[in-house]
């Protein structure tokens, strides 16, 4: 696999924004700034719910446990 990359496997090699990395369209990565709100917050009594979704892949962003 070594040298091929993401691109290979049909991941682009890079992220990018509208209007390039830093503009108007969101921000860049590459700063630090990037902010993935929860999906979810389980309580911990569903502890067991919250990782077989993670396991499932049913999540769109962080899930959370309050306990």
């Amino acid at each position: 696999m070594g040298g091929r990359g993401l691109a290979g496997h049909g991941w682009p090699d890079r992220v990018s924004s509208p209007g390039g990395a830093g503009s108007a369209g969101g921000p860049d990565p590459a700063e630090g700034k990037l902010s993935v709100p929860p999906w979810r917050a389980y309580p911990l009594a569903e502890a067991a719910l919250a990782h077989a979704d993670l396991e499932a892949r049913r999540n769109r962003g962080k899930a959370v446990l309050v306990p």
